[in-house]
């Protein structure tokens, strides 16, 4: 008979057995968060508890321009900014599962074999000719190594099905910015429209847009006659805003050209103009002006005042051609007068000369020599 104040072999078996089956069943327990899982699918429940819906007018514009000589024409439209509020409570529901599901049931099958093993083999120990406390031992060390592989191949596919749905509520507000607006372009109505850098002298107001937001305006009545200032001279192009939104430039080279153009068109055509008067210095201007613009917008009208104005030169010139043609031929006439005057003289003189020379013949022959008879008879002579 065993002594009671020892334990015996069978106990102290029994003791270890279970201390080190709990300990490996904990420890394995704690391990089978490294088994292969995933979450295979995630469902979401939107409910839309309210929902308020804004459209205003975003920071942006744009626009088309064109300038047909001085008109300049304008068609402005603003961007569309829509802003949403949604409170929406959302309900989310995620099903954890394994990735392999063969896997598991494998392992399940491997550890309930090793079980049976081990219980069988445990079991057959007392034919065994050792000693009981070494077969107690021994039945010891064949469960601890069974439950040392069994367990773990069971445990981790019974746990992996234990896994259950995972689901969550919340309720959250959404913000959503720049959604399509009702309308997709919307007239810049009453806007105020600039040509010229922000800031600067040289910025013009064009007007106001209407509500089609369209403007239409002639730049000869906006800018100063004196435009191009010399500040201007080489400026090509300007910006061209709407409230300050910029819009793009506007070319200004062809309005450029036609200001300059219409400036030295207004020289040219200042009093005294070519046409009325007879100073060829005077339609200088005119002259320069149809050089620099051959093709003109005024280059027939001043075409038309140099041929007025050679025509007035040549009838001038006629007139004075006749005039001076009339004074030669009055002067002519009058040489032609004193020669036959002249002439008419020398005629009366030979002619008076013949006769005192007849005259004077026959005083001396009938004299017949006698000098103071003939001296007196020629003194009658005329």
């Amino acid at each position: 008979m065993l002594d009671e104040t020892k334990t015996s072999p069978s106990a102290s078996a029994s003791a270890a057995f279970a201390l080190a089956a709990s300990s490996l069943f904990c420890v394995l327990f704690a391990m089978t968060g490294c088994a292969a899982i995933q979450k295979s699918s995630t469902t979401t429940d939107r409910v839309v508890r309210s929902d308020t819906h804004d459209e205003t007018r975003a920071a942006d514009a744009s626009a088309t321009f064109e300038l047909h000589g001085a008109e300049f024409a304008l068609a402005a439209s603003v961007g569309c900014r829509s802003v949403g509020t949604r409170i929406v409570e959302k309900t989310t529901e995620t099903v954890v599962t394994n990735a392999d599901v063969g896997t598991d049931l494998a392992m399940l099958v491997s550890g309930v074999a090793v079980l049976g093993t081990t219980a069988a083999v445990a079991n057959g120990i007392h034919l065994s000719t050792q000693s009981a406390t070494q077969q107690e031992y021994d039945r010891v060390a064949v469960w601890t190594a069974g439950l040392g592989f069994s367990v773990p191949l069971m445990l981790i596919p019974l746990i992996d099905a234990m896994r259950a749905v995972d689901s969550s509520s919340s309720v959250t507000v959404e913000l959503f910015v720049n959604e399509p607006c009702s309308i997709a372009n919307n007239p810049f109505g009453f806007g105020k429209v600039e040509l010229g850098t922000q800031g600067t002298a040289n910025t013009y107001s064009l007007g106001q847009t209407n509500a089609a937001g369209q403007l239409t305006v002639d730049l000869d009545s906006v800018l100063p006659a004196e435009w191009p200032t010399w500040s201007e001279a080489s400026v090509s192009a300007m910006p061209v805003t709407i409230d300050r939104y910029a819009l793009g430039t506007l070319d200004l080279r062809a309005l450029r050209f036609a200001k300059l153009e219409n400036k030295l068109w207004r020289d040219a055509t200042s009093n005294p103009t070519c046409v009325e008067t007879d100073w060829e210095l005077d339609c200088f201007n005119v002259r320069r002006y149809l050089d620099r613009y051959p093709r003109g917008s005024h280059s027939a009208e001043a075409r038309a005042i140099l041929s007025a104005w050679d025509e007035k030169l040549m009838a001038k010139r006629l007139e004075e051609d006749n005039a001076r043609a009339r004074e030669l031929v009055q002067l002519r006439i009058a040489a032609e007068e004193v020669a036959e005057r002249k002439t008419r003289l020398n005629r009366a003189q030979e002619e008076g000369n013949r006769r005192v020379g007849a005259c004077r013949a026959r005083c001396r022959s009938t004299c017949q020599g006698d000098n103071t008879c003939v001296n007196n008879c020629s003194q009658n002579c005329k």
